[in-house]
């Protein structure tokens, strides 16, 4: 199976999202066997790092048109997170699309479940479907809306 795993940071950068899509590429390629193609936007070498398996490629800030082709000769693309253009590509391509978000944007605008106006615990506005507008505007986070 040929697995693309798209996820914007990437080795050799380190948090979270990174950790997390280096050792799901590990996994699917030495665990399971299946052809993985790391794509992301983080600069960095090409070539797989020790930690990763022999049969992991890494394609760093491909254009659309390469995007679109490693899409194309993919079975699956597993997103780290939201992201749209790869989304939509997958879509059009009609290929299957497992989205993976381990953060708060969901449900909170600032994506850190903090109240900003008060500088508090996030007393769940947004969840309870009351307006996340304070928290908005105080935070200057227009990019959500």
């Amino acid at each position: 199976m040929r697995v693309l795993l798209y996820s914007k940071p990437f080795w050799p950068m380190v948090g979270g999202v990174e950790t997390y899509a280096r050792l799901l590429a590990q996994g699917l390629a030495r665990e399971k066997g299946y052809e993985v193609t790391v794509v992301t936007a983080a600069k960095g070498p090409s070539t797989p790092s020790p930690m990763l398996a022999a049969n992991v490629r890494i394609v760093r800030a491909p254009g659309v048109p390469e995007l679109w082709r490693i899409i194309r000769r993919s079975d699956v693309v597993m997103l780290a997170g939201p992201v749209l253009v790869p989304l939509a590509l997958s879509l059009l391509a009609r290929r299957p699309v497992v989205i993976e978000h381990h953060g708060y944007q969901a449900c909170c605008p600032n994506g850190l479940l903090l109240f900003e106006p008060e500088q508090s615990v996030c007393p769940q506005r947004y969840l309870r479907g009351t307006s996340a507008y304070a928290c908005a505007v105080t935070g200057k986070r227009w990019a959500h809306y």
